[in-house]
């Protein structure tokens, strides 16, 4: 429980919408505290001396290497008091039968890593749990928060104007291929709404599945590529409603968090969400956001498009965003909940499956950066035209 001098992010990649909230937007809380904080890849031959310089130590969505393993245990027997956590945005821990033979073993390794560590983190209250229950280790959870260039990509996205024309705008987005089962939840609401208002328009991002029933909607459905964070915000503040229904079981569906809700609160487009933990926490129903059960979407979408309060409840969701879920707001819960963890240095005699080596992809960085390419205008217009009946 030594005072927190530095603390060192340690992952594979620091591209990416995990690493950007997880790490980056974390690290930039971080050190407006006045707190040092660095980034490192666990295969780099400095490693040791990064631990040995800190007093604290953030795995993030990593598994056991010999090296990674080996550093973490001479740098617990020079330093008695480091502290060392582990921290996800997805139940990667838990097998699967789908898996390869590599990402199984890769998530042994990841279970390997998670013994030795002194606490776990996670995006939501679920994930801290239940990886702390299965590594026997305390834990606790420091929500997504908003990286300031995050903040000013929403703020550039709010002063240029709405492209007018159409009905109403409804947005979900899916960020990969294994988003079907969230879909569905929200699916027959949605398309009931297109079919009693055909001049509204359903605006399907990234990697969105597309069923037998949107056949019938083809003329209402635009589809919109994956593209740069930092352009998502401009597309958002065009929508009307944002829908991010959760799907799975219980537990499975409360590792989720409220991503969706704060990147549209940013811009103050409202979100109607399945009433999930996550959600629950970020939203109060009717004053930041909608919440619904998941036989209730048909009448939480009508609500949240035609309520009177709407712009109360966008301007309410705005403030939240930016105060609660600010990035120093996020470093205040972490370093508040370092407190009471205590070093067990398990690192010495760990034992158990090592993963893969994965080699650094790219510079790691606290900064996020651009990552893929503006969508030409004339491809944005188009897109558009698609919604104007």
């Amino acid at each position: 429980m030594g005072k927190t001098k530095r603390i060192l992010f340690i992952t594979h990649k620091t591209s990416g919408a995990p690493a950007r909230y997880r790490v980056q937007a974390l690290s930039s809380g971080i050190s407006d505290l006045g707190i040092n904080v660095a980034v490192t890849h666990p295969e780099l031959p400095d490693l040791l001396e990064e631990l040995n310089n800190s007093s604290h130590v953030i795995l993030f969505r990593l598994w056991a290497t010999e090296h990674l393993i080996e550093s973490l245990a001479v740098a617990q027997a020079n330093n008695p008091d480091l502290i060392v956590g582990f921290d996800v945005d997805d139940p990667l821990w838990v097998k699967f039968d789908v898996q390869t033979d590599e990402e199984k073993r890769n998530t042994e390794a990841m279970q390997t890593l998670m013994r030795g560590c002194d606490f776990m983190l996670g995006s939501t209250r679920e994930l801290a749990l239940r990886g702390g229950q299965f590594a026997d280790m305390p834990g606790f959870h420091t929500p997504n928060s908003v990286h300031p260039q995050s903040l000013q990509a929403s703020q550039r996205a709010r002063r240029l104007p709405r492209i007018p024309g159409g009905g109403q705008r409804i947005d979900f987005q899916s960020g990969s291929g294994t988003h079907s089962e969230h879909w569905e939840v929200a699916e027959k609401a949605v398309l009931h709404y297109l079919e009693n208002n055909p001049k509204s328009s359903l605006f399907m991002f990234g990697i969105a599945p597309w069923t037998e029933n949107l056949d019938k909607f083809r003329k209402q459905v635009v589809q919109i590529p994956l593209m740069d964070w930092l352009d998502l915000p401009y597309w958002i503040n065009q929508m009307d409603l944002v829908v991010s229904p959760v799907g799975g079981v219980e537990w499975g569906a409360n590792t989720k968090s409220a991503i969706k809700w704060l990147e549209a609160a940013l811009v103050r487009t409202p979100t109607v969400a399945s009433s999930t933990e996550p959600f629950r926490a970020a939203i109060t129903d009717g004053v930041t956001g909608f919440l619904c059960d998941k036989d209730g979407w048909d009448g939480a979408i009508e609500r949240a498009l035609n309520t009177k309060s709407l712009r109360k409840v966008r301007k309410a969701a705005y403030q939240q965003a930016v105060t609660e879920c600010s990035a120093k707001n996020s470093a205040k819960i972490l370093l508040d909940g370092l407190k009471d963890i205590v070093p067990l240095r398990r690192f010495r005699d760990l034992e158990g499956t090592y993963g893969e080596i994965k080699l650094a992809d790219g510079r790691l960085s606290l900064h996020p950066a651009r990552e893929k390419e503006r969508l030409p205008r004339s491809l944005q217009a188009k897109l558009f035209l698609q919604s104007y009946k």
